[in-house]
């Protein structure tokens, strides 16, 4: 079996004598429903931030923390798409799952920092080419992943990558990545 959210209703069976003889019970899946929910609620709190950030690297960690801890993805990062030199930069933002592991991610924080990328290379690439989420199952088989080496040293098996778009260009884009595929 697997794991679900239920609501759950317990009656109480009596014979014509009000005896006890036993329990009705039934179940239902509301998962979806939950689910639903909080996607609904994200968006709105994303949305509420919008409007209010004052500045978009504030808004920019925001998203990149709430959409980290609504995927359930151990790690995610941003890149901001710099016109003039037609490149995606690290925006140094960064979800961590765990304040523990922190240290273990450092030289590829360092490494992500460091690196550029053009439209189509890389996930960061592809996320601001396709203009729509980017999934990669298994980041060692794939042939356009320059760091890809680097997370399956940390035991990262896949990556989604989604863009932000404002006004149909692409102005970010964030990465998450996933140690089961």
């Amino acid at each position: 079996g697997s794991r679900f959210w239920a609501k759950v209703i317990i009656s109480q069976l009596n014979n014509d004598d009000g005896q006890l003889i036993g329990f009705a019970k039934i179940t239902q899946d509301i998962t979806s429903a939950r689910e639903s929910r909080e996607r609904e609620k994200l968006l709105k709190d994303i949305a509420v931030e919008s409007a209010t950030a004052t500045r978009f690297e504030t808004l920019l960690q925001t998203v990149v923390a709430r959409l980290g801890n609504y995927l359930g993805w151990s790690l995610g990062h941003a890149y901001i798409w710099h016109e003039t030199e037609q490149v995606l930069k690290s925006a140094k933002t960064w979800f961590v799952d765990e304040e523990s592991t922190r240290d273990s991610y450092q030289k590829f924080q360092q490494m992500s920092e460091q690196m550029t990328f053009a439209p189509g290379v890389g996930l960061p690439g592809r996320i601001f080419s396709s203009k729509t989420v980017v999934w990669i199952q298994d980041i060692g088989s794939d042939p356009n992943f320059p760091r890809g080496v680097a997370l399956e040293k940390l035991n990262f098996a896949s990556a989604i990558g989604i863009p932000l778009i404002e006004n149909g260009k692409v102005i970010a884009t964030l990465e998450y990545f996933s140690r089961t595929p």
